[in-house]
């Protein structure tokens, strides 16, 4: 479970670090309190831990020392670059559309990850990393989260607007350790979603030069040993152009996520009705929704939404939209939403494709063809 500041009484913490520091003192009630208020998003394991090793810590001495509270702080409640990624619950051959991508994943990651030790002995060296390109929406973190599903792997994203700090090293350290819990919870996967604004080309940003040379020089010598550690490295950009020329040289696979063609957007619509229906309780919708749509409709559809340039996560936020147009028609005729099916017909998925933008405008779009052609290595 993962708590935030505002969903947990900052007293409850205080409680927590009371009963795991039992005898050590503190130098004010108010200071303790002060400490719980503060701790940022972090797991409550991974707390319990910490507040494990502060007690030992501490022990010694007897007493938080006055200005401990910032010290402690520091140690203990310092949020992770490290994000766990929940797993998508479908399979990899499940995932909707995008059939030349899951090809290449199938081949270059998944069967050797599932039979490692005949693709070891056969010479075959698990890649330094693999690089996702491709519009936004496309869904390149999605991918990543099936894979681990497919696998059995923990899926860690780093946080980038956590790494980088004014401090001198601050920014390395924060990166080394990034490393080392993945390189602790091996096999794993870490992805780096939008890793341009991370590994910026060579002096393209002259106010921080200094900590994006360090960060880059370390995440090249890091990246050189992930594959041997099983860390699969997996980086996501639509900006491939502003990444480093040495970046893009450590990820040997490079693989352009295009946007969906139209059979493979009917696939994705399927997928997000299935999703739904396995998460239903959880969003507190009872009825199940069901595609009431024939073939010729589907076609329909998907050339529909290939026409306005629909990535996944715009079919997304389409069913989203036509659900919602569904149940609020449906109440304002019966007065409540019964418990049977509701289904989508061709009418309310029309209707809410053509009331959904595109993330992407075709301008756009033409520019990024050609820079996925350009990086890409089919």
């Amino acid at each position: 479970t993962v708590y935030d500041v505002p969903r947990i009484s900052y007293k409850l913490v205080a409680e927590m670090l009371r009963e795991a520091l039992g005898d050590v003192e503190w130098t004010s009630k108010e200071e303790l309190e002060r400490l719980a208020f503060f701790v940022p998003q972090i797991d409550l394991k991974d707390l319990n831990t910490a507040f494990r090793n502060l007690r030992g810590s501490l022990e010694e001495k007897g007493a938080v020392e006055e200005g401990g509270f910032y010290k402690v702080m520091d140690a203990v409640c310092k949020p992770s670059v490290l994000r766990k990624l929940d797993p998508v619950p479908i399979s990899f051959r499940e995932l909707g559309g995008l059939y030349a991508v899951k090809e290449k994943l199938e081949k270059y990651l998944i069967e050797p990850l599932k039979d490692p030790v005949s693709y070891i002995e056969a010479g075959f060296e698990f890649p330094r990393g693999i690089l996702l390109l491709g519009p936004a929406g496309t869904g390149k973190t999605f991918l990543t989260r099936s894979i681990a599903w497919a696998l059995g792997l923990r899926a860690y994203g780093l946080e980038i607007h956590r790494v980088y700090s004014k401090w001198v090293g601050e920014s390395e350290k924060k990166l080394a350790t990034a490393f080392s819990e993945a390189k602790r919870f091996a096999p794993c996967m870490l992805f780096v979603d939008e890793i341009d604004s991370l590994l910026r080309k060579r002096g393209s940003e002259k106010e921080s030069e200094g900590v994006s040379m360090r960060v880059l020089g370390l995440w090249l010598t890091m990246q050189e040993n992930a594959g041997r550690n099983f860390i699969v490295m997996i980086g996501a950009t639509n900006k491939p152009q502003n990444l480093d020329e040495a970046v893009i040289s450590r990820f040997p696979i490079r693989i352009a996520v295009d946007l969906p063609t139209p059979s493979e957007a009917v696939d994705i619509l399927k997928v997000q009705i299935k999703l739904r229906n396995r998460t239903r309780l959880l969003g507190g919708i009872r009825s199940k929704v069901v595609l009431g749509v024939n073939d010729s409709e589907l076609y329909k559809l998907g050339n529909l939404m290939h026409s306005k340039l629909f990535s996944a996560r715009d079919i997304s936020e389409m069913v989203s939209r036509a659900i919602a147009n569904k149940l609020y028609k449906i109440k304002r005729k019966y007065g409540y939403i019964p418990e049977e099916e509701v289904v989508l017909e061709y009418e309310d998925l029309e209707e809410s494709i053509n009331e959904t933008p595109s993330t992407i405008s075709a301008v756009e779009y033409e520019s990024m063809k050609k820079i996925m052609k350009k990086y890409a290595l089919n």
